[in-house]
């Protein structure tokens, strides 16, 4: 199995830049299917994280991500 971790970065006004992560609790079955939900959702993270930060529809978020196996590696 195969989780997808979010990371978000941008510039706020008062708190300047920010670096953070968002839960994601969708699992996957492989590598490839994370990465295709991962492609099509950035546009969608960034929204979120928009709305999160209170920022405008003008800033730009930077949205990252990964997919790794699922569990605590041991």
């Amino acid at each position: 199995m195969i989780k997808l971790l979010w990371v978000v970065a941008f510039v706020h006004a008062q708190s300047g830049p920010t670096t953070g992560r968002i839960k994601e609790e969708t699992i996957f079955t492989n590598e490839v299917e994370c990465s295709a939900f991962g492609e099509a959702m950035k546009g969608r993270v960034a929204d979120y994280a928009r709305g999160a930060a209170g920022l405008q529809w003008k800033n730009f978020v930077a949205v990252l991500y990964k997919c790794e196996p699922n569990g605590d590696p041991a």
